[in-house]
């Protein structure tokens, strides 16, 4: 018989607001993003960053991952 996997609980998950990058001065907090493949049916998921309710985007209009943003927070 198969063991059953136990996840940790949602708020175990949760990230850490004081691990939140700071790009240009302001907080850019993880969440996750959804867009439609090209040339094929089906949807890709990837986690982007936001600032104010604006998700940050390169200069052509593509969502820039959370891991790709710059950190200008002081470790």
């Amino acid at each position: 018989m198969a063991r059953k996997i136990r996840r940790a609980t949602v708020q175990s998950r949760k990230v850490d607001k004081s691990t939140y990058r700071i790009y240009q001065g302001k907080e850019v907090r993880p969440t996750m993003y959804s867009y439609q493949k090209q040339n094929t049916t089906g949807r890709r998921n990837m986690i982007a960053g936001v600032i104010d309710g604006e998700i940050v985007r390169y200069a052509d209009g593509r969502p820039i991952p959370y891991k790709q943003i710059p950190n200008e927070r002081k470790r």
